[in-house]
């Protein structure tokens, strides 16, 4: 048991920097993901689970930096990924609201800063994979998609902030400032986005 046990740690580890495409390595880390939402669902601690699902949302974010100029052709199936985590990870928000209001705003706080994270990396893998043809065209779509359910996400912990009986008036009204600011920068990006690809129409490259 001891040896099949080391066995499955130094996997683990090996695979904690693969990315989408290496199946067998990339395989282990989803499946790590899942037991460890598993152990936390099982546990009932939601805000546990909501951490996980940011981080690994925060993951799939960082893979996508690395893979959109070699391997596009997995970004859709990881922006997929990064989506059902931000789904998750709203689901969590909610169900600590209606049972457990005393821990909602702390994952409401960190929800608003990792998001804001989230998005710059989106926004820095736009950057790179602009202006590769109908596959990246492809490609920016699907992030585009994904930088909207992130948003929509750090939308929702703002509202929850908004409400919160905890923190100061001048805390929520910092927070809420960055959220915003965050938010129409992302949006100027987006515009850039659509720009270059426009441009590619009109130009007849796509």
């Amino acid at each position: 048991v001891g040896m099949a046990m080391g066995g499955w740690m130094v996997t683990v580890s090996a695979s904690s920097d693969s990315l989408p495409g290496n199946h067998v390595r990339y395989g282990v880390k989803l499946a790590t993901e899942k037991a460890q939402v598993a152990v936390a669902s099982a546990t009932g601690n939601a805000k546990s689970e909501a951490s996980l699902h940011l981080t690994f949302a925060a993951r799939r974010a960082d893979e996508l930096k690395q893979i959109v100029e070699e391997e596009p052709v997995y970004v859709d199936e990881t922006t997929e990924r990064l989506k059902e985590s931000m789904a998750s990870v709203e689901e969590n928000l909610q169900d600590l609201k209606d049972n457990d209001p005393t821990k909602v705003d702390d994952v409401a706080k960190q929800i608003t800063e990792k998001t804001t994270d989230i998005i710059n990396d989106l926004n820095d893998a736009a950057h790179d994979i602009s202006g590769e043809g109908e596959e990246g065209v492809a490609a920016v779509k699907d992030l585009q998609d994904a930088k909207k359910a992130v948003n929509d996400t750090g939308i929702e912990a703002i509202g929850v902030l908004a409400q919160s009986e905890i923190l100061g008036d001048e805390e929520i009204k910092l927070i809420v400032e960055e959220k915003i600011d965050a938010i129409l920068l992302d949006a100027e990006e987006m515009k850039q986005d659509v720009d270059v690809v426009t441009e590619e129409v009109a130009d007849g490259e796509i």
